[in-house]
């Protein structure tokens, strides 16, 4: 699964800045307008990790180049598959990732290690934090993979309870009601939360149909929590809670096109809390990241 995260454009809630690994395992970056037809994903040149350039749509919207695939450019450090997470942090919108060789790093605006230099052996991150100035990392490392949460500031790290597969992906949410983050990971057969803060958490019911391997993405919205994960069937589900309250039953998202089995998983919420933004490689399309509208 190659890396992507979003996260919205501070200076444009209605756009959602995609960051991901372009095909020359460089970082790419995609705009999208939470109020455009849009039926096709990456723009031209700078295809996720393994597919195909999208013909006619230009990187920030401005190509440098009349054809940016005429351009040559160093292959890049990120490595494939990983993931991405990305937080508002300290006034800039920051991006972290995995190197080829481990090393987990900040990959915008600036590539550089984190401070500490922590690594790890699996393909897995994830973000959050309050949208001002306190962060936080989350990855595996060690052998069974342990959850590790990495805060921004001071730059060090802390083991998170939990049992998580080995091949998860993560994802995680503030809820800024409660002043409290939470990570989201896959276990044997269903899904799992953990508020790091507290050591607390548990399965999450009802998510037994998620796929192995499955991408995640989560976000808040309204007081609610909204988590998406892939079935066996390479469905799109939701399943969401108020605040801390109890998860509800799953469902399939209506309309969504099935997810291609490589594809990574990212999420956004519109502007007024209607609906929210599901971006993902639709199975066997052959082109860059769709957007998912799900009505709320």
């Amino acid at each position: 699964m190659a890396a992507l995260a979003a996260i919205h454009n501070p200076n444009d809630r209605t756009e959602s800045l995609l960051f991901f690994c372009a095909e020359d395992q460089q970082v790419g970056i995609d705009r999208r307008k939470e109020d455009a037809d849009e039926g096709r994903g990456a723009p031209a040149g700078k295809a996720p990790y393994g597919k195909e350039p999208v013909e006619n749509e230009p990187i920030l919207g401005t190509p440098l180049v009349g054809d940016a695939r005429d351009t040559e450019s160093p292959r890049g450090v990120v490595k494939n598959p990983s993931s991405f997470g990305a937080v508002f942090f300290r006034k800039l919108t920051q991006v972290y990732g995995i190197r080829i060789d481990g090393a987990i790093c900040q990959v915008s605006p600036a590539f550089q290690p984190v401070l500490g230099q922590p690594k790890t052996d699996f393909n897995c991150m994830a973000a959050c934090g309050d949208g001002n100035s306190i962060g936080w990392l989350y990855y595996l490392a060690s052998d069974p993979g342990v959850i590790h949460e990495y805060r921004l500031s001071p730059g060090a790290s802390i083991e998170v309870p939990g049992q998580p597969s080995p091949d998860t992906y993560l994802c995680a949410y503030y809820d800024a009601n409660t002043t409290s983050r939470h990570c989201i990971y896959q276990v044997q057969g269903s899904l799992a939360i953990v508020d790091p803060g507290t050591g607390q958490g548990g399965l999450i019911k009802n998510t037994t149909n998620v796929k192995a391997k499955s991408p995640l993405a989560v976000c808040i919205t309204r007081g609610n929590v909204y988590l998406y994960y892939s079935d066996q069937n390479n469905a799109l589900v939701r399943i969401s809670r108020t605040g801390g309250g109890v998860w509800g039953p799953p469902s399939v998202v209506s309309g969504a096109p099935p997810l291609d089995d490589g594809t990574q998983m990212a999420v956004t919420t519109s502007v007024d809390g209607s609906f929210n933004m599901v971006f993902y490689i639709v199975r066997n399309s052959g082109s860059g990241y769709y957007k998912q509208i799900d009505l709320l």
